[in-house]
């Protein structure tokens, strides 16, 4: 799905689709790399404090349903390349 005003599902003020917008992307690309990185921590959490598992995976979970829509590779940005 692509970071666009129109993939918003709430009807915006005119002048706020844009920056929703690019706060979208900007969540989905920080939830994106959380989701990556957050295995990294998985031993060293689970050495010092064992009964963090359920809130890690709850953790993993969130980032990876937040940052699924995310594209490496291409500018979050929804207005990059358009001239208006």
């Amino acid at each position: 799905m692509p970071d666009t005003p129109a993939s918003l599902a709430l009807p915006l003020p005119a002048g706020l689709e844009r920056p929703v917008a690019g706060l979208v992307a900007a969540v989905r690309t920080v939830a994106f790399w959380l989701a990556v990185a957050l295995p990294v921590v998985y031993p060293v959490a689970l050495l010092s404090a064992p009964d963090a598992l359920p809130l890690l995976l709850a953790g993993h979970a969130v980032a990876v349903a937040l940052g699924h829509g995310h594209r490496p590779g291409r500018d979050p940005r929804p207005d990059h390349g358009r001239r208006e």
